[in-house]
């Protein structure tokens, strides 16, 4: 979706995780990464529900428009990564890498 600065953006910006909550040193979260969470917490509300939702019910509530092939996107690569979480053994560990720039 093109974004850089999500949680794990920031992360890598070297922000700490007490840092993304907007009250320590570095201040309010950029505006971006406050519609990532939007988006991400639109996601983890499609798969609480059961359903899938279709391009319009996302973009009811969307800080900006999403296109169907975006949506597809997430919910693939969503998939993907769950499915090696839970193929991780007990007290193993699921190393994910981010490209940033």
């Amino acid at each position: 979706m093109g974004y850089r600065r999500g949680f794990f953006g920031l992360i890598a910006e070297g922000w700490n995780v007490d840092d993304t909550g907007g009250k320590g040193p570095r201040g309010a979260v950029p505006a971006e990464t406050i519609e990532v969470e939007r988006i991400v917490g639109l996601f983890d509300s499609e798969q609480g529900s059961g359903m899938l939702w279709s391009v319009e019910e996302f973009n009811q509530f969307a800080p900006r428009p999403l296109t169907e092939a975006e949506i597809l996107k997430v919910r693939t690569l969503r998939s993907e990564l769950f499915g090696k979480w839970k193929a991780v053994a007990p007290g193993q560990k699921l190393e994910l890498r981010f490209e940033v720039g």
